[in-house]
Order: C-alpha cells, then structure tokens, then sequence
C-alpha cells in the first residue's frame, strides 16, 4: 500500500488493451459567472508535475527517483504550504509532513503523520503537532480503513469525529496517474493537498461524522462509454439537508 512501484504479470497468450486514460483538465460550472478550471500537467507519460488552478491555486510535485517526495502548495499564487513523504526499504510511505505557512491563512505550524501498517489491513497515523519555535508533540492518532485500494474511513482515537468515503464501481478520473495511492494517502489526510481521493474508483461522497452530527459532500456522475466520469453535479448536505447555493456542475476532459 501506498508504493510508488506497480508490479505487473505478463500474459502473453492474451492481448491486453493497455488503458493510458489521464486526466488533463477539469472545468467547474461551465459557462457560469464563476467558471474556473484546473489543469493537469505531466512527464514521462502520467507522472503528475503540477496542477494548475485558474484561482491562483496551485500544486508543484517533485520525484527522487521512482518516489514521488513533495508537493509544494500555492494560494493565490503564493507558495503557502508543503508536503513531504519518507519511504522505508520496501518502498511503503511511512512519515508524511505537512508544513503550512503564514500565508496559508493558519497559524504557522507543522504536522508529522507517522504510518504504521497493520496486519489487518489498516493503518495507524499518529499525528504530531508542532508551533514555531517547539518540539512536536502527539496530537492525536488516526485509524484509516480501506475498500480494497481505496480509503474507506478515517478515525480518531477517542471515535468522536470518523471521516466516511464511498465510492462508485467505474474508473478513477486520476486512477492512471503515477504513484495514485500515493496522491490519495496526502489528499485525505492534508489540510491543503490536492483534493485527491480514492485512486480506483470516484468518490461518491465525503462525509464527517462528529458527535453524531454529520455533513457530506456527494458526488453524482454521467460517464462515457469507457466508464470514465464526463460530468459530475456536486453538492453540499448538512444532516441530510442540501445546501442548494453549494451545488457546482464538473466537466472532465482526458488526454
């Protein structure tokens, strides 16, 4: 889980149809006063080196190697934020850092996630908090849970706050992108990476669950004939009641 090295099986006796779909741009409310997009941009094939938002937003990503070690976060076109990732020997993520900046509009701090993997098939972050100018301390710990490659749950140590993810059973729009799983571990547990999630299928909704109140952000998708997302209509729901200012149309473009 969470390597950046896929291993495949020849079969040389059949065929294979090689999928190379990536996504290249993505469009919210086409057409509408607030328009805007982001763009995808890549090396080598589907390694992602940025995205571009037409917000001033943006992330940059840096590989050593085979590894994909950073991502560097712009708000309003100021570098605000970063992440950064520590592998071990067998390639698995094993610390995530996450820096944000003054100009983030947060307080100056950074966050250490430590990533333990479990026999069971989760994982156990422990998060550690630090200030200007202190030692980090514990600040709580996380258990994240999984549908097949996919992150199902994330829950805190005391089970007040559970974030819930489910999912579509059609192609990822990111699921041919370089070192996905990777993309998605900083996209569900970062304040300001890319909004990454899932990596084989579409998310069909985020929720949050804090002391049994709940809010979601749900997904409902038009597909193509290869099983790719065209559009999505999105929308925002507070204890089961829509928020209708919130809902935003999406348009998919491939390369």
């Amino acid at each position: 889980m969470f390597n950046c090295e896929t291993e495949s099986i020849d079969t040389p006796e059949v065929e294979q149809e090689t999928d190379n779909t990536l996504i290249k741009k993505i469009v919210y409310n086409q057409g509408a006063a607030d328009e805007y997009t982001e763009i995808y941009t890549y090396k080598d094939g589907n390694k992602l080196t940025s995205l571009d938002a037409s917000d001033g937003n943006k992330s940059i990503y840096t590989y050593e190697g085979d590894k994909l070690v950073r991502e560097d976060i712009y708000i309003d076109g100021v570098l605000s934020a970063n992440n950064t990732l520590k592998y071990n020997t067998d390639g698995k993520v094993i610390e995530l850092v996450e820096y944000w900046s003054e100009s983030s509009g947060l307080p100056e701090q950074t966050f250490k996630i430590s990533l333990s993997y479990n026999s069971n098939g989760t994982i156990q972050a422990d998060v550690y908090r630090s200030y200007v100018g202190s030692d980090f301390e514990l600040d709580h710990m996380n258990i994240i849970s999984f549908n097949g490659t996919n992150i199902s749950s994330i829950k805190d140590e005391d089970g007040s706050t559970e974030y819930i993810y489910t999912y579509d059973t059609k192609n990822n729009i990111h699921k041919n992108i370089y070192a996905i799983e990777v993309l998605s571990l900083i996209g569900h547990n970062t304040e300001f990476g890319a909004y990454i999630l899932g990596n084989k299928n579409n998310i069909t909704s985020d929720s949050e669950v804090y002391n049994n109140e709940s809010t979601a952000y749900t997904y409902e998708y038009v597909y193509g004939d290869n099983d790719y997302p065209i559009s999505a209509t999105y929308k925002y729901v507070d204890n089961g009641v829509v928020d209708e200012e919130s809902i935003e149309t999406i348009t998919y473009f491939y390369e």
